[in-house]
């Protein structure tokens, strides 16, 4: 069996921009197959927090994937700081990696 790499999302306070990358991905062949991770940086203002407490409930509703592991930050990283860490955490653990930022969509053969 083919060894697929993990996907790498990396999400903050935009539930509808998350959700049509979630669905896009859903779509591919090989999503039943894929480990997802997701990385939820934390709000950084008051502005935020609702945006993040939205994608974060969503989050945690999806199925479809192999495995689904939530990474929610209790601080705010910045986005910088968050994809670093992410990356270097599942290259270090996986060797391989996928990575998307939650307003992309990608295609079913992706």
């Amino acid at each position: 069996m083919m060894r697929l790499a993990p996907i790498v999302l990396f999400t903050y306070n935009r539930p509808v921009h998350t959700r049509q990358t979630i669905d896009a991905l859903l779509k591919n062949e090989y999503a039943s197959e894929s480990d997802l991770i997701i990385f939820s940086d934390a709000p950084k203002n008051d502005a935020a927090e609702d945006g993040v407490r939205q994608t974060r409930a969503y989050l945690r509703g999806i199925t479809g994937f192999r495995s689904i592991n939530l990474i929610e930050r209790a601080e705010n990283m910045g986005l910088a700081a968050n994809i670093i860490d992410g990356v270097t955490q599942v290259v270090n653990e996986y060797g391989q990696i996928i990575v998307l930022e939650d307003d992309l969509l990608t295609s079913p053969f992706f």
